[in-house]
This record gives structure tokens, C-alpha cells and sequence, in this order.
């Protein structure tokens, strides 16, 4: 008998492969606000934290809303050729649900760009509750988006699973009492791997803060559980 009845999901590069949207629109806010200033790899830190606190982070000198629109304008313009479903993952997430598990996504993504992947990959019917950054005041690392998760599903921490790529999802399930497993299939973390090249540790310059389960393809999501 599983210790989880409950199993919440980010979105972006855990369910789909958004990197190419994402650094791609981190690429034009520069080349738009700071020619010539992008940083591959300080954006690919940024993954998973709410767009608005990251933008204001990178760019303190212009006004987050400006930032916000010039980044979202030219996503969304192009989301739908640049985002990917993960090959497996909708169909483990289909047997999580069919298996009886309550489920839910809880993704920082704003709620106009999550609605057109939602209805794009035909996901809503896999979840049973699906929270954006417009459902909280305060964004992840704070616990407040799985706190809300969770008692829409009224679910109790100690029996619910969070599954993410980035540092920031592990930050917020452990801030919200939530064991976390860390997807293994996006460039967001590095990893730590064993001479026989099977994955033992996840690295971060944020925190040494380690998830409960490493997953390294989708049709181990229900083998954790």
C-alpha cells in the first residue's frame, strides 16, 4: 500500500519540455532591454520561480511590468511551436490518476500561457485541481501554492508527493512539509552520478537540500509511489 494518496505535478519541463520557450524569451528580454547581456545558464537558475520575481531580479532597473510584457508578448506568439510534450509523461500521470491517486498541478507559470499547454496537450483531464501563479499571493518557494493543493484536495502533507524539475519546486515541497522526487529529464539540475552512471545526488549552488526520490524516466513516476 502506497504511503501517498496524493500527487502533485509541476508543469514545465516536468510534464512538458518548455526550455526552448523559456530561454528563448529570457534571450529576447535581453536583446529587447540589455543587448548583448544574456546568460544561458543564470537563466536556467531561474526555472521554476515565479516569472515576475525572476525578470525583477535580472532586470531591477526597468519596471517589472514592462519586463513581464515584453518577455510574455513574444512567448506567447510562438508557444505552441516551441513547446513539447514529454515523450511518457501524460500517459504515467493518466495511471497515476486511473490508479485512484488525487492529483493536481501546481506550476508558477501565469495562467494565460499555462491555459493554452493545458488545452494544447489535452492535460485537464488528468488532474483533479490545477493551480497557476495567479492562485496565490505569495509564489514558490513559499508553500503557499501546494498549501493551497492541498487543501482543495483535502490532502494532508505527510501523504503527498510533489514532482518537479527545478530547485525551486524541491524548496517549496519541503517548505510545505511535502516529500518531493526530482525529474531527471530536463537540463535545470545537475546531477551527481555513480561510476555505473546511475543518478545519486542533485547539485545546487541555492541549497543543499536533497529530494526523496531521483526519477529518471516517466515510468518510474509510478513505481515511487
Amino acid at each position: 500500500m502506497s504511503k501517498y494518496d496524493t500527487v502533485l505535478f509541476d508543469f514545465d519541463g516536468t510534464i512538458v519540455d518548455s526550455t526552448d520557450a523559456v530561454l528563448k524569451s529570457w534571450q529576447h528580454t535581453y536583446d529587447v532591454l540589455r543587448p548583448g547581456e544574456y546568460d544561458e545558464a543564470e537563466c536556467l537558475k531561474t526555472f521554476g520561480e515565479q516569472l515576475d520575481i525572476s525578470l525583477h531580479k535580472h532586470f531591477p532597473e526597468v519596471p517589472t511590468e514592462k519586463a513581464v510584457a515584453i518577455y510574455r508578448d513574444w512567448q506567447i506568439e510562438r508557444l505552441t511551436d516551441l513547446v513539447h510534450e514529454i515523450p511518457g509523461v501524460l500517459d504515467a500521470v493518466g495511471r497515476v490518476h486511473d490508479a485512484g491517486f488525487k492529483t493536481g498541478v501546481v506550476t508558477s507559470r501565469h495562467k494565460e500561457t499555462a491555459d493554452i499547454m493545458f488545452d494544447l496537450f489535452d492535460a485537464r483531464q488528468y488532474f483533479d485541481v490545477m493551480l497557476t501563479c495567479e492562485d496565490t499571493e505569495r509564489h514558490k518557494p513559499d508553500p503557499a501554492p501546494i498549501d493551497k493543493a492541498l487543501s482543495m484536495l483535502a490532502s494532508d502533507p505527510e501523504k503527498s508527493l510533489y514532482i518537479g524539475d527545478a530547485v525551486f519546486d524541491l524548496l517549496t515541497s519541503h517548505n510545505a512539509g511535502v516529500d518531493f522526487a526530482l525529474v531527471l529529464w530536463t537540463r535545470t539540475y545537475q546531477i551527481e552520478r555513480d561510476p555505473d552512471g546511475n543518478p545519486v545526488k542533485a547539485i545546487s549552488s541555492i541549497t543543499d537540500d536533497q529530494p526523496e526520490y531521483l526519477i529518471a524516466t516517466p515510468a518510474e513516476i509510478i513505481d515511487v509511489l
